[in-house]
């Protein structure tokens, strides 16, 4: 179900509906009726609306609305109904909802950040090795950003819920101090990807076989280029930084070689990520500055030398009028 349709089916809620009575129990204590600003808000910063909207409705042992269509909604609310039955006919939907027990919070933060990584379902399914369709119905419950994430604001609200740090905030020191293990794993999964989301777990990448210093010097090396990132287009990259220091150093390495670096990166876009360097760009605007001021201090000495020369020339042209005037007389 893509954000629109969570938009839609919210809007048109009536409001003794169980789940918007929850929303409003739990955010907008003081109203007495929600509006569709207030609605809009709270969609657009639950990823886990389906779970909800399920939870609202059996706990007050109501069926779910007549409208409602979204089909791993009505799954899951079958298994809850069913119990004893579904263990036996839908058991990947009663694992599924197993995993989505509150006391799983670390386990459901791994499987959050990586769906907040822009992986295919195949592809988290792979990492967990579980069934495609157990990654689907997961997410489609209770972490929904695969198929909701092309919407801007609903990215922003669920990343950020409470609007604290902002669009450029999203630097690897801030996000590993958010104290939500869910929350912080989502933020990391997509601002940095699966590789920097297994390192801040502590996982082996290859899950088998220990890394060697040389593989993990690699793998730190590219977290700082990572990390440099964000920092140079917030231009909060200083030159004592440990990202900073990463980037002289590779530059350094690129002009002592060939015109390719080793990585295969060209030279313009290693000169791209030099550029991003805020101490590089002091240096580079103290060197223009310079060289503008040698070019102007040049420049008035060439026009005071010409003057002179100019001066000199009209001084001789007047001693020889008067002489050629004293000689008629």
């Amino acid at each position: 179900m893509t954000n629109e349709e969570v938009l839609y089916f919210l809007e048109r809620s009536e409001e003794r509906s169980p789940l918007i009575q929850l929303v409003r129990s739990e955010h907008f204590t003081e109203s007495d009726t929600l509006s569709p600003g207030q609605r809009r808000w709270y969609a657009n910063r639950d990823a886990a609306v389906g779970w909800h909207l399920i939870r609202a409705c059996f706990d007050r042992k109501q069926p779910l609305p007549k409208e409602m269509s979204w089909p791993a909604v009505l799954r899951a609310y079958r298994c809850l109904e069913a119990p004893d039955e579904t263990r036996r006919t839908d058991p990947i939907c009663r694992e599924v909802l197993a995993l989505g027990d509150p006391i799983n919070r670390q386990e459901q933060a791994m499987w959050n950040g990586c769906l907040c990584c822009k992986l295919t379902y195949e592809e988290i399914a792979t990492r967990f090795g579980r069934p495609v369709e157990f990654v689907k119905l997961y997410a489609n419950l209770f972490c929904d950003f695969p198929e909701r994430g092309s919407s801007p604001e609903f990215v922003a609200g669920v990343l950020d819920p409470h609007g604290e740090r902002g669009c450029f905030q999203t630097d690897l020191a801030h996000l590993l101090r958010i104290t939500d293990p869910i929350l912080r794993s989502m933020n990391i999964g997509h601002w940095y990807g699966p590789e920097v989301l297994d390192a801040e777990r502590g996982q082996v990448f290859d899950g088998e076989v220990l890394p060697s210093e040389t593989q993990l010097l690699k793998k730190a090396r590219r977290w700082l280029l990572v990390r440099a990132v964000p920092k140079a287009i917030a231009g909060s990259l200083i030159s004592n930084d440990p990202e900073s220091t990463i980037i002289k150093l590779l530059t350094q390495q690129e002009q002592q070689s060939d015109s390719k670096h080793q990585d295969g990166t060209d030279p313009e876009t290693m000169f791209a990520r030099i550029s991003a360097d805020k101490s590089c760009q002091n240096i580079i605007k103290q060197v223009t500055q310079q060289s503008a001021i040698e070019k102007v201090h040049a420049g008035q000495k060439y026009d005071a030398e010409e003057a002179a020369v100019a001066l000199k020339k009209a001084l001789e042209a007047v001693a020889v009028k008067k002489t050629g005037n004293n000689s008629s007389l």
